[in-house]
């Protein structure tokens, strides 16, 4: 049995589909990358309901729930956890928890390469560009359902892809 490659194929592998066999079938795959995933909310079920957004996304390969900012920040502060791609805060931590989280970030040098997202319920135009100008790489509103959820674990996904395209320009 022969098997036809068309113009089709090449482009697709080439953009990172591999292909797989099934039945004697070629069909494709997109490559799936995976990323370490930091999260930060005092809502515990915030937490959860994001953490199993992202696993059924499969672009996770590691997530980590904080309740508090302070934590999150001592723990890399001292590199007793690895470095992630992406640390998802929630806007409204407790005022001593938040003050500059972004700000405390960005300030060592090791910590560039992250991607960080606000998440919130609500946020002003002028707070989405005080956070911009603190470092934050995303501001989004939280979605109200699975679908809202999933959409919202895509956007994260793509803003770490763009920020490593950056990086890697």
């Amino acid at each position: 049995m022969s098997q036809f490659y068309t113009a089709s194929f090449f482009s697709q592998a080439a953009a990172g589909y591999h292909p797989t066999s099934t039945f004697g079938l070629i069909h494709f795959a997109m490559k799936q990358e995976r990323f370490i995933v930091y999260m930060v909310d005092d809502d515990a079920d915030d937490l959860e309901i994001l953490s199993e957004a992202f696993e059924a996304s499969g672009c996770a390969s590691e997530i980590k729930c904080f309740i508090s900012g302070i934590e999150l920040l001592h723990l890399m502060q001292s590199r007793k956890i690895e470095i992630p791609d992406i640390i998802i805060m929630d806007h409204y931590l407790s005022a001593n928890d938040q003050a500059d989280m972004p700000g405390i970030i960005r300030s060592e040098k090791q910590n560039d390469n992250i991607t960080l997202v606000v998440y919130s319920s609500s946020l002003s135009p002028a707070r989405i560009e005080q956070l911009l100008q603190k470092g934050v790489d995303l501001c989004r509103h939280k979605g109200n359902s699975m679908e809202g959820l999933k959409v919202d674990v895509e956007a994260f996904c793509e803003a770490i892809k763009n920020k490593q395209k950056i990086i890697s320009e």
